[in-house]
């Protein structure tokens, strides 16, 4: 995946291609995309469906991970080689999901899946964030100079001196993302864990709370998380009003207006365990760089020793409980 990458609507045909053997079960997605302004083209699952896929060019392919009694992997990577100029992004659908078939389907190319049975609307949602505008950043292709990179080191000294004097791990982890948000000017500044297979995740911390703690959350409705956990890569959505999910965010934050997002991927030993997330309002003056980018990337790297060992208390605490 290259450095920067930038998604948005196009002004031409908003083509939606579904590959799937059935086509009675998406009836209720395709009234809804009419409703929204897309055009449902349903491709039967047949020996010729990735020629057809690649002469439609659709903006976004929603294919099953299983038809025909074989794996639709190869077809993925096909579809995404050859419309790579289109940028038309693939949604994965499957009632089997694990972290393999979580992992195979990334590698091919695809850029989310969708666990069977599904909900219409949820659907939709996921196809209005895969084609709204946002950015995508490689942590190890960001261009930031030292000098500039240096200018945030009073904030790194400041979090590994806290994460590593502060012995409460969950009052570690507030102070960390007070700190950030004083820095950002943000309006709110979290961690969530995620656990993708089992399709759900946990606010573990926010700067706006500090009794707040495994706070229970939907992956499903946190496209920019689930985005983060699956591909490991920075997300900066700079107009949160695109985004589909405006008004559930708008419900669960005590802010008043959110402008842009910033998530960064929390990694340990080579395992995304969470993300930091940094949500920026009309009060914040921040133009967000590649500087900044990767200092508040480093602070997620720092968490990551934290938040494993916290999962790791925590699954000893219920383990004892239990006995």
């Amino acid at each position: 995946m290259s450095a920067k990458e930038t998604n948005s609507l196009s002004a031409g045909s908003r083509v939606i291609a579904i590959v799937d053997p059935s086509k009675h079960r998406f009836q209720d997605l395709g009234k809804l995309l009419k409703e929204s302004s897309f055009t449902m083209e349903f491709i039967e699952a047949k020996s010729n469906y990735v020629e057809r896929v690649i002469d439609l060019k659709p903006e976004l392919v929603i294919i099953n991970l299983f038809m025909n009694n074989s794996s639709s992997l190869p077809a993925i990577k096909q579809i995404k080689t050859a419309l790579e100029r289109t940028n038309t992004k693939v949604l994965v659908i499957t009632g089997h999901q694990s972290i393999n078939n979580i992992r195979e389907s990334i590698k091919a190319g695809a850029d989310d899946f969708i666990l069977e049975p599904f909900d219409a609307r949820l659907v939709l949602q996921r196809i209005r964030y895969q084609l709204q505008e946002r950015e995508l950043y490689s942590p190890d292709d960001l261009n930031a100079e030292s000098t500039q990179v240096l200018a945030g080191f009073t904030l790194v000294y400041e979090v590994l001196r806290t994460l590593s004097e502060v012995k409460d791990h969950n009052r570690s982890i507030f102070e960390v993302l007070k700190r950030v948000a004083d820095l950002a000017q943000s309006t709110r500044v979290n961690v969530m864990e995620g656990d993708l297979e089992g399709n759900k995740g946990s606010v573990t911390s926010s700067s706006d709370d500090p009794d707040l703690h495994d706070l229970p959350v939907d992956l499903d409705k946190y496209p920019e998380v689930r985005e983060v956990l699956l591909n490991g890569n920075i997300v900066y959505i700079k107009d949160i009003t695109q985004n589909p999910l405006t008004k559930d965010i708008k419900s669960q934050v005590k802010s008043i207006s959110i402008n842009s997002i910033l998530v960064f991927p929390i990694r340990h030993r080579s395992e995304t365990l969470g993300s930091l997330n940094i949500r920026l309002g009309e009060g914040s003056n921040l133009d967000v760089t590649d500087k900044h980018l990767k200092t508040f990337y480093m602070v997620a790297l720092s968490l990551g020793p934290k938040l494993a060992a916290r999962k790791l208390l925590k699954k000893v605490s219920e383990r004892t409980a239990k006995s």
